[in-house]
């Protein structure tokens, strides 16, 4: 076990640059596939912990730079916001579908 620690070390000393390089495309390809959504019957004590450390990576300074300069600013809704978000939008999304009559 002691072999694989320090050859985890070496791997992460090496490679610190291309590692942070592929966490910050996956947190930008998470926000942009929108795989930030949690099961419906997950815990609360879960469901919260993974909303303060959602908000605290998506407010911070380095992340929203990152993802600005990518293209993609970001806009932090929790839930009871991005309910209200979705609410509104599906009623106009609704009212697009119908329009081009693809929604009975």
């Amino acid at each position: 076990s002691g072999i694989i620690g320090v050859f985890w070390v070496f791997i992460l000393v090496a490679f610190r640059n291309a590692l942070e390089q592929a966490f910050q495309w996956l947190l930008w390809f998470m926000v942009a596939t929108n795989l930030l959504f949690l099961p419906k019957a997950t815990p609360e004590p879960i469901v919260k912990s993974y909303r303060d450390a959602l908000r605290a990576a998506i407010n911070d300074n380095n992340v929203k730079t990152i993802l600005t300069n990518a293209g993609s600013p970001i806009a932090y809704l929790d839930e009871p916001e991005f309910q209200a978000f979705w609410d509104k939008d599906i009623v106009k999304m609704n009212e697009v579908v119908k329009r081009i009559g693809k929604l009975d």
